[in-house]
């Protein structure tokens, strides 16, 4: 997965839950908190794209059954 905000921040997915970056694993809410710097929790899924769709858009289209 990339960060929607600069793809060449590649993650590696570790479970349904987690993802590593630069050797850290963590949630997307946390590594998007990171990667933006706020000091507030953020929605990971918002940040973060897979094959170029933001992970909320794909899970969207994915339960409506919709093909992209």
């Amino acid at each position: 997965m990339a960060f929607a905000r600069d793809s060449s921040k590649q993650t590696t997915v570790v479970d349904d839950r987690r993802v590593e970056y630069e050797g850290v694993t963590t949630s997307l809410s946390s590594l998007a908190e990171r990667l933006i710097g706020l000091g507030h929790a953020l929605q990971g899924p918002l940040y973060f794209t897979y094959e170029g769709e933001l992970l909320t858009d794909r899970r969207e289209r994915m339960e409506s059954g919709a093909e992209r």
